[in-house]
């Protein structure tokens, strides 16, 4: 599977918006000066989900963390 990034500037996005009224975007959820955990409960309070705890400890957090970066690796 391969993966793209589509770019424009910043005018062609909010005109291509516009065109398209933006429902599939109709929620924002604005990131700055808020952590992950706060944007995951966010989208997770919006969706109906909830969100349990981490039960993991430190080293175990770790290598969940190392795990998923390594797996975000694309190597060409």
């Amino acid at each position: 599977m391969r993966h793209f990034a589509l770019l424009a500037e910043p005018a062609t996005v909010v005109r291509r918006l516009r065109v398209l009224g933006g429902p599939e975007f109709a929620q924002q959820v604005h990131t700055d000066g808020t952590t992950v955990a706060e944007v995951a409960d966010t989208i997770a309070r919006s969706a109906g989900l909830a969100i349990a705890p981490s039960d993991d400890g430190p080293l175990r957090a770790w290598a969940r963390r190392y795990a998923t970066t390594a797996r975000s690796i694309h190597w060409n």
